[in-house]
This record gives C-alpha cells, structure tokens and sequence, in this order.
C-alpha cells in the first residue's frame, strides 16, 4: 500500500484534521445523507399503494444489487488507485438519486433500478472511501481513521430522516406522496455534492502493486475466521436493514409521525459509542466488545416490537446506536486484521459487501413477513437474528479477548 509521503503527498499531521480527510468526511456525509433520505422510501411507496411485500422487495434491491457488484467487480477493489475507484463507482448512485425524483409520479416499479443502482455505490464506493482514509492515516491512528469518518454515516443516517420528514411537513400536503418529490431532489443535490467532495481529495490513495498477477475475493475466504466474521456481519447488517427499511411505516402504523425519533436517538448513542472508543479498546478485550454490541443489536430490536410511543420508540434507537457504534468498526477492524495491507481494498468490500447483503436480504424476507403477520413480529425476529450473530461470533478465535500490549497499537497495524 502507498503511503501518503511515498506518493508526494502532504506529511500526515494529526490524521483527522487533513485537509483530504476532512474532505472524505464531508463526502461520506452528504452520500450517506442522500441514501438516509431513501429510508422514506418504503412509506413513500405504501402512499402510491404497492403492498407490504413490494416495498419491502424494493428496500431489499438495494443490498441484493450490493450482492451481485461484489461478485462481479469485487475483485478489482485493490486494480486503481482509491480516488479512481470511488469516484468512478460514485456515479450510479448520483445517477439513482437523479433517477428517483425523476420517478416521483412514474410507475413505481422504477424504484427498483434506483436501489440497484445505489446499492452499486454502496457495495464498492463506501468501503473503499474507509480504505482510502487508512491510506493517508498513519498505522498507529487507522482504528481511528475508520472509527471517526463513521461518524459521518452515523450523523447522516438521522439527519437525512429528519430533514425529509421536515420537507414533507413544509410543503403542507400532508401524507400525499407528491410531498416526496423534494425529499428526491435533496437526494440528488446531496449525491452531487458527496461527488464533488471526493473529486477535491488531493490524495489518489495506495492499490496492490501485485494486483494484476491475480486473486480475487474468494482466496480471502480461504480460512474459518473470515467466514465466521463474514457471517455474524451479514446479519449484523440484517438487522440494520430492518430497522430502516421499516422504521417509519412502523411509526405511522403506531399512530405516530416523526420516525426520526428513532434515528436521532440511534445517531446519540452510536456518536457516544465512537468517542469512547479508544479508552475501550485499550480496557475491554475485543472479543466482549463484540459480544456486548450484538447482545445490545437484539434488545433494541425487542425495545421496538414492544413500542407504544415514542419513549420506546427512542430507547430502542439509543440502544441500537451504542451497539452499533462500537460493533462496525470493531468487526472491521477484525476482519481488516485477518489480511495483508495488499488486499485491505478487497477486504473492505468483502466485509462491507456482507453487511450490505444482509441490509438486502432481511427487510425482502421481512415484506414477506408482514404479508402476514406484523411489525412486532417482524423486529422480534430481527432480535432472533441478532441472537444468531452473537452463537456465530462464539466460534470465532482470532483477535478475539486480547488487549492491545501497547497504548498507540491498532489490530491493522
């Protein structure tokens, strides 16, 4: 991997303050803002009246379509430089975002195509955004690097509720779907944006210099442990499809109106969780970290199957925030541990991919569900999932209950 100084780049001051790592930051963040927007999406599509399982298979495309660009173009995470990469793969999910406000008043079967083609951006583009932040971050920082540039997903993913919420509301039109045109376009000024952030990013980033003698992904699946990590991250990702996929018509269905309640107190905790997280790292074992975040995944799924109002509605967010703001990186950070710096790019797809699958996979299953059953069923069963993550992680052993042995070491290091 090329380092920042080996590439006549800026010396790396104090990593987080960088000019190009601000601005992936600010990139991260109005992507994340535009695809947060889409959490409306599934309600959007009940007010044009598709059924319970049609939104939820439209939900779905987004990590189904993540599934497919990883078996296809997985491989070549690690071929070109990280600027080329993301900026390249950026564009079909600008082009989705142009597409949904295109689609506002068309036939609601395009939304299909909008989700596969953000989940193309997803699946590629955002976990090489984080390998590119490990490119220009010293070896003793990297934890940091991804911990922190999280934040900006993690703000973002309640942001972007609430600010459509607020559209729809000041447009006055009520719970018609035309309100949602200009929810589609703020999605697609913001995807433009995150565009136009990535290409001032100075730095290219490193790749694999060997990366055309071969190897693709499935050499990194050679072994148990990538698998097992693989596997608790799939539903890890399973439950976080759910919860946004069906957050706000749950909230509707409860009588209620302002579904950033739940992503605003999942936005508290998960921010809480990343500014600890060093001091934790250094004084509790990995291994129960993981194991505390997937146990705090599946109570924060029966919070909400239990909810009345929004008291529980804001406790469930703020459980699930704390678990998931120290569970991603903490399970990428294993998983980025178990490989060479030369594959790192490849890595992060991998992992990222498996999230993306289950933020598929799940809610197309959980429409299914709803057919005939409800929405406490639904998240009882996305608690199920989170049980089933925390049975996997037990037979996972690398990196697992070991401190660091030193204050400054990271597991990439």
């Amino acid at each position: 991997m090329t380092s920042p100084s080996s590439a006549g780049q800026a010396p790396a001051v104090p990593a987080m303050l960088s000019r190009d790592y601000l601005l992936m930051f600010a990139g991260l963040f109005a992507f994340m803002m535009n695809l947060s927007l889409f959490f409306l999406l599934p309600y959007f599509l009940e007010l044009r009246g598709v059924s319970k399982g049609y939104y939820g298979a439209v939900a779905g495309t987004i990590g189904l379509a993540g599934m497919a660009t990883l078996a296809l173009a997985g491989r070549f995470g690690d071929h070109f430089r990280r600027k080329v990469s993301v900026n390249l793969l950026m564009t079909p999910g600008l082009a989705g975002s142009l597409l949904a406000w295109w689609a506002a008043d068309q036939d609601p079967a395009w939304y299909f195509l909008v989700r596969a083609c953000h989940g193309v951006s997803l699946a590629l583009a955002f976990p090489l955004i984080f390998t590119w932040a490990v490119d220009i971050s010293p070896s003793s920082r990297r934890t940091e690097a991804v911990a922190y540039l999280g934040i900006a997903g993690l703000i973002a993913n309640s942001l972007g509720v609430v600010l459509g919420e607020s559209l729809v509301a000041a447009q006055g039109l009520g719970n018609r779907p035309e309100a949602y045109r200009l929810v589609f376009l703020a999605a697609a000024l913001l995807a433009t944006a995150a565009q136009m952030f990535f290409l001032l990013v100075r730095s290219k980033g490193g790749k694999n210099e060997e990366a055309g003698s071969g190897g693709g992904l499935l050499e990194l699946l050679a072994g148990t442990q990538p698998r097992l990590v693989l596997a608790v991250t799939l539903c890890f990702g399973g439950v976080f499809g759910v919860v946004t996929s069906f957050g706000k018509n749950y909230t509707m269905a409860l009588g209620l109106t302002v579904a950033g309640t739940i992503y605003m107190a999942h936005t508290t905790g998960a921010l809480f969780s990343r500014a600890f997280i060093r001091p934790l790292m250094h004084r509790v074992p990995p291994g129960r970290l993981i194991r505390l975040g997937l146990g705090g995944l599946g109570l924060s799924q029966l919070l909400l199957a239990g909810a009345a109002g929004y008291p529980l509605l804001a406790a469930s967010g703020l459980v699930y925030g704390l678990s998931h703001g120290v569970l991603y990186p903490m399970l990428n950070v294993r998983f980025f541990s178990m490989f060479s710096t030369a594959r790192l790019g490849r890595a992060a797809i991998l992992y990222m991919g498996a999230f993306t699958a289950g933020t598929g996979l799940f809610p197309l299953l959980g429409g299914l569900l709803l057919e005939w059953s409800g929405f406490r069923v639904l998240f009882a069963s996305a608690a199920l999932l989170a049980l089933v993550a925390l049975i996997l992680n037990q037979r996972v052993t690398h990196g697992a209950d070991e401190l660091p042995t030193s204050s400054p070491a990271d597991p990439l290091a």
